[in-house]
C-alpha cells in the first residue's frame, strides 16, 4: 500500500480494491515519453 499523504490514501485504496477497481502496472515506454517532456521544458535546470 502506498504512504503518500501520511499514509491517508490507505482507505481509499481499499474501498476501491474492493469495489474490483485495479490500476495497471506502469509501462516503461510512458515513464519515458513522461521524463523526456519534463526535460523537454527544462523542468531540471539549475
Amino acid at each position: 500500500m502506498t504512504k503518500g499523504a501520511g499514509g491517508a490514501n490507505d482507505y481509499t485504496t481499499q474501498v476501491l480494491y474492493r469495489m474490483g477497481f485495479q490500476w495497471p502496472p506502469t509501462a516503461a515506454d510512458y515513464v519515458h515519453r513522461f521524463v523526456n517532456t519534463i526535460v523537454g521544458f527544462d523542468y531540471f535546470t539549475v
